[in-house]
């Protein structure tokens, strides 16, 4: 997919006879190159036991909660954000599962579960980045999306839109996602030849530009030789990438929708999202873990859990049920997966020794409080990432009952897509205490 995009470009290139119309697009390749800034969000339903998860109010401490104990390696990078409300469920409520599909937009109600009538943060923060040309404008992938009952209406098996009864459809098949990104070989080879191909662009512009500078006086041609300089700068820049852009190894082909392998593909999937953003094939990533009913998932592979235990069931039992707490193991896990996907960017570096965590913002949300309460106007986030500096990490924000479309609003600024409000000016502006 990425070869034929680059070719595609350089059609556009030599149909725009190369002259100073293509100036512009180098300069901004130059400007993107050293560290572009990447969004990743990913859903979860069910919320989590709110008792052994969330930290105190104001700086994170040496420990966090036994549920969270996970992302300690990457505290500095967190923020949690409690009790978050959902002002845009408009004829919704207090509907439970029902707000899933309005959680990252604004709703209304169909068939008992919300949809969003706007495009979602997701979909706003990829055209605001239109300008980079990228592959592919967002990644949207899935674990479990569709399955469960059949007769789930969309809004309960969708979290992300375009806009008006236009759903983003993830991709469930890491396997499948492998071969489209990367031509199915799983090496430094294929990376390798993507990288040429970006270095064969910068050597057909590089040739066009010195034909067309002989043409030129003289200060037109030191233009033109300042941007060969430019180019120049790029292959450097481009010369580093294969260090962290590199294919994942995905091991044999796995049966993506079946339920027992729920685990092996999420973490397959965390490995493909973070391959594209480090690759540069996309920006803007989600992730959607099962759909509004956990599609009927049994949590057998978390230690600890019985066999059979669904975790819709699971999590609607009260903290006070006796025994172990089945739904704080279950967060613990869901918390572990979490600290491998932010592992998997931290361990990526950037041109000029950043990381790719560095570099982004990560939204790991979730569509309601707790599975005992269920209520959708009490959501537990957690934020991780600097986003270039823009976040003030580490730390737990005091935001019960504040709108997450305040939320939104600033990681749609941190992305540097500028926006006043997000949804609705009377609950969408920014929310305060998350900027460095």
């Amino acid at each position: 997919m990425s070869r034929r995009w680059l070719r595609s470009r350089r059609e556009v290139l030599r149909g725009l006879g190369l002259g100073l119309g293509c100036l512009p697009l180098l300069r901004a390749g130059r400007a993107e190159a050293a560290s572009p800034r990447r969004f990743v969000c990913v859903v979860q339903p069910f919320g989590y036991r709110q008792s052994a998860w969330l930290p105190p109010v104001g700086p994170l401490g040496a420990a966090l909660p036994d549920s969270t104990s996970p992302l300690t390696p990457h505290r500095d990078q967190l923020i949690f954000l409690p009790g978050l409300t959902n002002p845009g469920l408009a004829g919704c409520g207090g509907c439970g599962s029902g707000a899933y599909g309005a959680t990252f937009g604004v709703g209304r109600t169909l068939a008992g579960y919300a949809e969003s009538k706007i495009p979602t943060v997701d979909q706003v923060i990829a055209q605001g980045l239109a300008a980079a040309m990228l592959p592919l404008p967002t990644l949207p992938l899935g674990v479990l999306v569709d399955a469960g009952r059949a007769v789930l209406p969309l809004g309960g098996r969708r979290c992300f839109w375009r806009g008006l009864q236009q759903p983003v459809d993830p991709e469930e098949d890491p396997h499948a996602l492998f071969a489209h990104l990367f031509g199915g070989a799983a090496d430094a080879e294929a990376t390798r030849r993507v990288q040429l191909e970006k270095r064969s662009l910068l050597d057909y512009v590089q040739g066009e530009l010195n034909q067309y500078g002989k043409r030129l006086g003289s200060e037109d041609r030191r233009t033109v030789e300042l941007h060969q300089q430019s180019i120049r700068q790029i292959e450097r820049e481009l010369a580093v990438l294969p260090s962290s852009c590199a294919p994942p190894m995905l091991g044999p082909p796995v049966a993506a929708r079946r339920r027992p392998n729920f685990a092996l593909v999420a973490e397959l999937q965390v490995k493909m999202l973070a391959a594209a953003l480090a690759c540069d094939l996309t920006r803007v990533a989600t992730l959607q873990l099962t759909n509004a009913l956990g599609s009927n998932l049994s949590l057998d592979f978390v230690p600890g859990i019985p066999r059979g235990a669904e975790w819709r069931r699971l999590a609607r039992l009260s903290a006070s049920a006796g025994g172990t707490d089945l739904k704080r193991v279950a967060d613990k896990w869901f918390m572990t997966l979490f600290a491998k996907l932010l592992t998997e960017l931290a361990t990526r570096t950037e041109p000029g020794g950043t990381t790719l965590l560095d570099q982004s913002a990560v939204l790991w949300a979730t569509t309601m409080n707790d599975g005992y309460e269920a209520n959708p106007q009490k959501l537990p986030w957690v934020l991780a990432g600097k986003c270039g500096g823009y976040f003030r990490t580490g730390q737990v924000v005091d935001s019960v009952g504040k709108p997450l479309h305040g939320v939104l609003a600033e990681i749609c600024n941190a992305l540097q897509v500028p926006v006043e409000f997000y949804g609705d000016r009377a609950y969408g502006t920014p929310l305060p205490g998350l900027k460095a």
